[in-house]
C-alpha cells in the first residue's frame, strides 16, 4: 500500500517508479527535482538583478 502512494508521487513528478525503492530515495529524488526548479528560478532572478544593477550604475553616471 505504501508503495502505491510513493509511485503516484513519482509519476506526478514525471519519473519512473522503481519497485525496490525506499522512502528515503523517493524523498531524495523529489528534493533534487525541486532543487533543479529553484536553481532555474534563481538564474532568472540573477538576470533581473544584473539588469537592475546596470541601470542603477547608468543613473549614477548621469548625475
Amino acid at each position: 500500500m505504501g508503495f502505491n502512494r510513493l509511485d503516484k508521487m513519482k509519476q506526478l513528478l514525471g519519473m519512473q517508479p522503481k519497485i525496490h525503492q525506499t522512502q528515503r530515495e523517493v524523498k531524495r529524488d523529489i528534493y533534487h527535482q525541486e532543487r533543479k526548479q529553484h536553481s532555474g528560478l534563481n538564474e532568472v532572478k540573477n538576470q533581473f538583478r544584473g539588469q537592475a544593477d546596470s541601470a542603477d550604475s547608468v543613473v549614477e553616471v548621469e548625475l
